[in-house]
């Protein structure tokens, strides 16, 4: 029976990609957009309409595989830390073993709509944001996730990661803070707080696809309901996107009321926040967070940058440099990285 599963979704991947090519000679694509980009947005669009994609099974499909055992080797030349904070947190430091700058971590905080366990996908980022940063450490935490824990299991997670970082030595400065979706939403509340506290905050920040509106009142839920290949509607129905599914996708939210900053966001003050990189797909029904969030904090007179990527989807930097898009993407996060760092090849 498992292997009748493997196949069928392997069959399902492959008829996704031929109807995705069909679909990309097709459509119009916004400009800026490749050929190539077309393809993974509507190959995607098309493997998220199938029955067990709908109305948040992408996000349960994830969920499933993140709870499956590691497979991952730690590349030569590097080290893999494993290790428990506070006796119940699972944490992982990965260190480049050739680097001169054991001074300097990144902080990534996974995605995964709170839903989804740290897994193998994010530590192939870690080892790509260590070469990018000219070999930082990469530091994760396995966060509490839902629908088990409810808000605010992953920000205290996130804020003992922090503190963790701290006892070991680690300075602010030489901290960034790395996050995608969920994450971003963590990262940029962590900060939050750490400013409300008093407290130094970490040498910037870098946002993926941040979702960062859990009540779902942004614009880009309306104007991109229909582009979302991922997490939108097919054009014309009223249903089948994962904000359909509210029960599940946002069973984080529990009982709290999802305005409140520490859980949106969008509804920080953003005064006082150090260097920021945000980047989003302008098909995202995401895309006004990241907006919002960029405006908030430029009005405030910080230093944001802000990179829109046309006719993108969630996450798509995680297809690597299959696509160009993604390419660029993580030679920005790659320039921004070394900038901060102060790397004199970048100065």
């Amino acid at each position: 029976m498992e292997k009748l599963k493997q196949f069928l979704t392997i069959m399902s991947f492959v008829g996704a990609f031929f109807a995705g090519v069909f679909m990309a000679i097709k459509a119009k694509k916004p400009q800026g957009m490749t050929n190539i980009g077309s393809i993974a947005t509507e190959t995607t669009r098309m493997l998220c309409r199938t029955p067990t994609m709908r109305d948040g099974g992408l996000v349960q499909y994830g969920r499933k595989e993140s709870f499956k055992p590691s497979k991952w080797k730690t590349p030569k030349g590097y080290g893999l830390k494993k290790f428990n904070i506070g006796g119940s947190l699972p944490a992982e430091l990965l260190v480049d073993n050739n680097s001169e700058h054991k001074e300097r971590v990144i902080y990534q905080i996974h995605g995964g709509a709170f839903l989804m366990k740290f897994n193998d996908c994010y530590r192939g980022v870690a080892v790509k944001l260590s070469k990018l940063s000219g070999g930082a450490s990469v530091f994760s935490v396995d966060y509490r996730i839902a629908p088990e824990h409810k808000h605010p299991a992953a920000l205290e997670d996130a804020v003992a990661g922090w503190e963790w970082l701290l006892s070991k030595g680690y300075k602010p400065e030489n901290i960034i803070l790395f996050g995608d979706s969920a994450g971003a939403n963590l990262a940029i509340a962590l900060t939050e707080m750490l400013i409300e506290q008093d407290r130094p905050t970490a040498n910037s920040i870098v946002c993926m696809s941040p979702w960062c509106d859990l009540a779902g009142e942004g614009d880009a839920f309306s104007y991109n309901i229909y582009n979302d290949p991922m997490f939108g509607r097919k054009k014309g129905a009223l249903d089948g996107s994962y904000i359909d599914n509210p029960e599940f996708i946002l069973s984080y939210v529990g009982d709290h009321d999802p305005h409140d900053k520490y859980l949106s966001p969008v509804h920080c003050d953003f005064d006082g926040f150090p260097p920021m990189l945000i980047q989003v797909g302008t098909y995202e029904v995401l895309e006004s967070d990241a907006i919002t969030i960029y405006e908030k904090t430029r009005k405030c007179g910080n230093d944001a940058v802000l990179t829109r990527y046309p006719g993108m989807f969630h996450m798509f930097q995680m297809i690597g440099d299959i696509i160009p898009e993604a390419k660029k993407s993580w030679a920005e996060i790659g320039g921004f990285l070394r900038r901060q760092y102060r790397d004199e090849l970048f100065q």
